[in-house]
């Protein structure tokens, strides 16, 4: 009886059941450009951008998919205001990606921030139309 029972209580529980399980795969080519495009931020901002939500949410769901894999949050800013400071608002940047990745249920500890400041702009253009494209955070997957 009590054998029968935990077969049962297995059976329905999917506990055995190999259909069940999620299926654990390598991220494909396209899956990892999908996680490592950038999340942009407003000038001296380091709150994530209504229109920018949604590419936080997509980026946590495509993580959460392949649990091996760990990101690399490279906060950036661009080259307006003192160094030392547009290094901290990229490490407050990425800092912020990963609190909403983790608030979307990605682990934590799978999420490394870094901050380059204005260190790395992403063009060479240096308008103050290029400088939207410097004030982001970068996922690079490992």
């Amino acid at each position: 009886m009590k054998i029968f029972f935990i077969l049962t209580l297995g059976t329905l529980l999917g506990i055995g059941c190999a259909q069940n399980r999620p299926q654990l795969r390598a991220a494909t080519g396209e899956e990892i450009g999908q996680i490592q495009g950038p999340v942009f931020f407003d000038f001296n901002q380091w709150t994530i951008r209504e229109d920018q939500t949604d590419v936080v949410s997509k980026k946590a769901d495509l993580i959460k998919m392949y649990p091996k894999v760990m990101v690399i949050l490279e906060g950036h800013a661009d080259p307006v205001g003192a160094e030392d400071y547009n290094l901290q608002l990229g490490d407050r940047r990425a800092r912020q990606v990963k609190l909403e990745l983790a608030n979307r249920g990605v682990e934590p500890s799978r999420l490394v921030v870094v901050s380059y400041g204005e260190t790395r702009p992403k063009g060479e253009d240096r308008s103050k139309e290029a400088y939207q494209n410097d004030r982001r955070v970068e996922f690079i997957v490992k």
